[in-house]
């Protein structure tokens, strides 16, 4: 879940004079402490090359270097549970409400910072609102250092190949029936590949959710995935009152699942599509779909997706359609979305804040992690505007995936057809934002009803959603009847008494 306040008291600061000016005396690598930091990513080709330039500077600055660690996707959350409970060394790790960070907090997998930050980062202390320090609190305490930086990391995004799309001579894509008529058009003019290749779960949380919010207008009803990490629980943000729902209980559900045999019986995806492991924009990029549904693929992701398969296939073309302007509402980001944690097992956890706040408040540093090196990944022009250069092949915009240390006043304008078309989209976003909110759930009541609900939704929902169950009436019978055995009422009745004891404590 995300807070019900937009981010907006984003700071200018001077970078270097926070930080102290030249190298201390005698000081040399070998001599620095290491910082150690995890993020959520693969590592970009010229990772070294962008992280010696970084080393360069902390070592002059700080007195410490930096070891960029990447957790890829695959298995990222058992992998995640594995190096906080090995305790191997981390000093800065990436964490959100989406990755369970305050579940990790509440159970000591953090170090508390409310004391820490303003010792080790005052600037930094004072750079981010009150507001957002109250968002990333757990029963109390900071827990983490959140970005400075707005946005819509919830938004979504179905990615497409323009140049097929022209290709194939149909209808740019504007809504949901111009998207079916391109998956039609894949499918009959390039058998090699499948329209698009997503598990149920990615189309309830985008094509369920249109058909939601055209059915039930005034409303604005979503996954409420950051409740309980699941899509068992749906919130209408709207009017967040209203009792939460599972997605049978709302009206769209039964056109949601025919449709969805429907899909599965045009090959849209395989009927393999539960075992695949390749996430979607690889398979677009690699040439083996026709397009990406867009559960995961927010503006700022599309930004960096669109700009590495262009370079890398010169004579393709990425389109977008967005799923918040067909659906009438966007969700801003939460206070607890893309945050820098210091893990309990940290060696340097001042230095590790240190590095922290210098990534965030540092220009310097802040374009080397955003966007590489000048003059081989990208260059300024004279409107102050990043340019892809060729050299974006080995590192992207973004290429780090460092989301944490995102400092809006800071971040080039990008200079490109998609920057132009990415600010636009945060513009148009603002005119149709609902209001977010930080509820953070305390599992603990809950936590054997919550596993097992997760293992059903995913042995019997995933297929129902995916289109691969020929009965849907007793796909669905049985789906629902193992949920009750899992305890889904109990679980259900726990989020939403947290939930409303949230609202009623900020007043909402």
């Amino acid at each position: 879940m995300k807070r019900l306040a937009i981010v907006l008291g984003i700071v200018m600061l001077a970078s270097v004079a926070a930080f102290g000016t030249g190298t201390p005396q005698g000081s040399t690598a070998a001599d620095a402490p290491e910082v150690i930091v995890q993020l959520m990513s693969d590592a970009p080709p010229d990772v070294a090359m962008v992280t010696d330039a970084i080393n360069e500077l902390l070592l002059a600055r700080l007195n410490v270097t930096v070891k960029f660690q990447h957790l890829t996707w695959t298995d990222w959350q058992q992998n995640y549970r594995l190096l906080l409970a090995s305790g191997a060394p981390v000093d800065v790790l990436y964490a959100a409400n989406w990755n369970d960070y305050a579940a990790y907090a509440r159970n000591g997998a953090y170090l508390a910072l409310d004391d820490l930050v303003a010792k080790a980062a005052p600037d930094l202390f004072t750079a981010i609102p009150k507001s957002s320090w109250d968002g990333v609190k757990i029963g109390g305490s900071i827990y983490a250092v959140p970005p400075l930086r707005y946005g819509y990391s919830g938004s979504a995004h179905m990615l497409y190949r323009e140049d097929l799309r022209k290709r194939y001579g149909i209808a740019p894509i504007t809504n949901v029936p111009t998207m079916l008529a391109y998956f039609d058009a894949v499918k009959a003019n390039d058998p090699s590949m499948y329209p698009v290749q997503e598990r149920g779960d990615g189309w309830l949380g985008t094509y369920f959710t249109n058909l939601l919010a055209k059915g039930n207008p005034g409303s604005a009803w979503e996954t409420g995935g950051g409740l309980t990490q699941s899509s068992l629980l749906w919130l209408d943000y709207r009017n967040p009152r209203t009792p939460l729902k599972a997605p049978w209980e709302l009206a769209q559900y039964g056109k949601f699942l025919q449709d969805m045999r429907s899909f599965a019986q045009k090959g849209y995806f395989g009927q393999d599509i539960l075992a695949e492991v390749t996430i979607a924009p690889e398979l677009l990029e690699a040439g083996k779909t026709g397009g990406v549904i867009g559960g995961g693929e927010n503006v700022d992701k599309v930004q960096e997706l669109i700009q590495r398969v262009t370079t890398n296939n010169p004579t393709w073309e990425i389109g977008d359609f967005s799923w918040d302007l067909a659906n009438g509402f966007a969700i801003p980001s939460a206070a607890q979305q893309d945050l820098s944690t210091i893990p309990i097992q940290s060696k340097h956890p001042e230095e590790g804040l240190k590095v922290v706040q210098a990534m965030l408040l540092d220009r310097d540093l802040q374009f080397l992690v955003d966007y590489g090196i000048e003059g081989v990944h990208y260059s300024i022009n004279d409107q102050n505007q990043y340019v892809q250069l060729p050299g974006a092949k080995g590192y992207a915009v973004f290429g780090m995936a460092a989301w944490a240390w995102k400092n809006q006043s800071l971040m080039l304008a990008d200079g490109s057809v998609w920057g132009t078309e990415h600010d636009a989209y945060l513009k148009a976003f603002d005119g149709i934002a609902v209001a977010n909110n930080g509820f953070a759930l305390d599992v603990d009541p809950i936590v054997a009803e919550l596993t097992a609900c997760i293992q059903v939704e995913q042995q019997y929902g995933w297929p129902l959603w995916s289109g691969l169950v020929e009965n849907i009436a007793e796909g669905q019978r049985i789906f629902e009847q193992r949920l009750t055995e899992a305890g889904f009422a109990k679980g259900k009745a726990e989020v939403q008494k947290q939930f409303l004891a949230y609202l009623a404590e900020v007043g909402q």
